[in-house]
């Protein structure tokens, strides 16, 4: 059964079959669905929901996670990506701003990351992104784990209404994360249908959230189907994307910047080894004008 995917004003929303809002990965090619229990990442979003939610915060603007007294890391913009896409999820209760408006609003003005510190810089981003509400926080790397914290503010005064952290066992995912968010394709990429490799497995599979319009197949309301070919490197990252049939350039650019954050167990081969792989993907949404 196909549930639709719920619409908003042109905003085109990812459909499901599971759970109201997953992803259809067509077999055979699909994922088994069984590794994404909660992670440590989604664990953190959903706590930040709650708060938000108690503070009755309407608007919220993700930023970078890379460390203040550095330059911005691959690493640390990959946490502000993935924790956007999970506060965003459907239901959502707050209008969610992406990382990249934050880095525009910075670079516009030549100012870093940490000044954000600042309650003059905190009130002008509110009044730019219309945000109550800025998500900041850093990424530390130790031998074995990441402390990955998040702090919310608000932007009109600067007082603190959540600050939270987890620890996440570090593996080759986030050591392959130097060159993120950049688009690459494997110097080798092994198919699923090679005798005794075994597909990747969901880790953190937000459902995004698509906007813009569909191809000239769809009229003012009906259903698209968009199939996309995602490369899941050995480390399990998405690492590149292609539209492969239903939709025009433009959604390309708006579906990496979603599935881009996607995160994997990486398929393996049949000596147990992790190799990169081409994954089929079926997106379903409904548009209306």
């Amino acid at each position: 059964m196909k549930c639709p995917a719920r619409e908003s004003l042109g905003h085109l929303y990812l459909g499901a079959l599971v759970c109201g809002f997953f992803l259809l990965l067509l077999a055979p090619l699909a994922p088994t669905a069984g590794a994404n229990s909660h992670s440590q990442i989604q664990i953190l979003s959903t706590v930040l929901r709650k708060r938000l939610a108690q503070a009755k915060v309407q608007s919220l603007a993700v930023a970078d996670l890379s460390p203040r007294e550095s330059t911005t890391s691959g690493i640390g913009q990959y946490f502000g990506d993935i924790l956007h896409l999970y506060l965003a999820e459907p239901p959502r209760k707050q209008n969610v701003i992406a990382r990249d408006a934050v880095a525009h609003f910075l670079d516009a003005r030549k100012l870093a990351l940490s000044d954000l510190e600042s309650l003059q810089t905190l009130k002008q981003l509110g009044d730019f992104l219309h945000a109550e509400a800025v998500l900041t926080g850093s990424v530390v790397r130790e031998a074995q784990q990441l402390i990955v914290v998040a702090s919310v503010k608000r932007t009109a005064d600067g007082s603190v209404i959540a600050s939270e952290q987890v620890l996440i066992p570090t593996d080759a995912f986030f050591d392959s994360l130097r060159n993120y968010p950049e688009a690459e394709t494997p110097a080798s990429i092994s198919r699923l249908t090679d005798s005794g490799v075994r597909p990747p497995a969901f880790l953190d599979i937000p459902a995004p959230q698509f906007r813009g319009p569909a191809d000239g197949t769809m009229g003012v309301r009906g259903d698209a189907a968009i199939l996309l070919n995602l490369v899941i490197s050995a480390e399990g990252r998405v690492t590149n994307l292609k539209v492969v049939q239903g939709a025009g350039p433009e959604f390309a650019d708006v579906a990496w910047r979603s599935m881009r954050a996607f995160r994997f167990k990486p398929a393996l081969d049949r000596t147990g080894q992790p190799v990169a792989v081409v994954i089929r993907m079926q997106v379903f949404f409904m548009a209306t004008r």
